[in-house]
């Protein structure tokens, strides 16, 4: 399987937790964070949004203006909008021959400030394992919010006290 292949079937397999993880976030209470330095739950989505979109203008420009935080009313709205840049995305790669995807050079901004260059599959690969890491900050988040952890991998310790307890 190809590298490019591969990325889509991974980021299918992903998706899915990444929007149960959105959608459990509590909005009366999505302010919570741990630290004055770190994202609230909605910043934290708020950054989230654009990683398709940045993707995209990738694939299409050969750069990325990284698009640090984009407003949202609701998490559906949040979630939704995710999935269907996302599959937009993935659609636009399934049609690039390998060799672009393998060596195309995409600069990436962040206000203006070129930090790197790197290939088109790499910045994919780093904007999934940044989305992977931004659902792990979230999956720390829940408890402190006053919700339960939404399924990511396997059993939460709230599933796992629900069926010891189903078995007296």
């Amino acid at each position: 399987m190809h590298t490019k292949d591969y990325f889509i079937a991974l980021t299918n397999e992903e998706l899915p937790a990444l929007l149960n993880c959105i959608r459990s976030i509590p909005a009366d209470n999505d302010t919570y964070a741990p630290d004055a330095k770190a994202r609230s739950a909605r910043r934290i989505v708020a950054h989230l949004i654009g990683h398709p979109d940045d993707l995209i203008q990738g694939i299409n420009e050969g750069r990325i203006d990284h698009r640090n935080e984009t407003e949202f009313a609701t998490y559906e709205e949040a979630a939704a909008t995710i999935e269907a840049q996302t599959k937009r995305l993935l659609a636009m790669i399934e049609q690039l021959d390998e060799k672009t995807w393998d060596e195309k050079p995409v600069d990436f901004y962040v206000w203006g400030n070129k930090l790197y260059t790197r290939s088109l599959r790499d910045m994919c690969y780093h904007h999934h394992s940044d989305m992977l890491h931004h659902r792990g900050q979230l999956s720390t988040y829940y408890r402190s919010m006053g919700v339960r952890n939404p399924v990511i991998y396997g059993a939460t310790a709230e599933t796992i006290e629900e069926m010891m307890a189903a078995k007296g």
